[in-house]
This record gives structure tokens, sequence and C-alpha cells, in this order.
């Protein structure tokens, strides 16, 4: 029998806004099941890259 995963929001897409609405979304309903859907292998990858080229 094949397993289901139930979630109760999913989240497309795990750049800065994505992560801040899981984020927000966990704080106001802690209860709730969310998913995160990302094309690449991390989520905010974009945003360490950019961390990182502006430190000098």
């Amino acid at each position: 029998m094949e397993k289901k995963n139930i979630y109760d929001a999913i989240i497309i897409g795990g750049g800065a806004s994505g992560l801040m609405c899981a984020i927000t979304a966990k704080k106001h309903y802690r209860s709730k099941k969310i998913a995160i859907i990302e094309k690449n292998d991390r989520l905010g990858k974009k945003l360490m890259q950019q961390a990182t080229a502006d430190v000098i």
C-alpha cells in the first residue's frame, strides 16, 4: 500500500518568501502540518550565496 502524506498547507518555493511564509504559518498554526516544495536540492540556496557575496 502506498503511503500518503497529508498536509494542511503546501508552500511552493523554498526561497526567501517561501521560507518566511512557512515560518509565519507555523508560528500562527503550530498544530498544522506544513510542507515546502522546492525544485533545488537545498532550501534558501540563493539566500546563502547572496549573503556570503557581500561579506568583506
